[in-house]
């Protein structure tokens, strides 16, 4: 039988349990676990593609 989870005031104090505690010893692999992907191809369309870097134009200059 696996052990029952705590209740967690906030995220910082779950945090702090997994960084302590075995994921094994409280979930059963064996579990069917159902996931909702409603939306996700939506989600990732508006996602940043690429990071954008900048120089401000002192350092361009600077940097020729």
């Amino acid at each position: 039988m696996k052990k029952k989870l705590p209740k967690f005031k906030n995220e910082e104090e779950e945090i702090e349990f997994w960084e302590t505690h075995d994921a094994t010893e409280y979930f059963d692999e064996s579990d069917e676990v159902e996931i909702d992907f409603t939306g996700a191809r939506e989600a990732m369309k508006k996602r940043p593609k690429g990071v954008i870097l900048y120089k401000p134009d002192k350092l361009r200059k600077a940097a020729g």
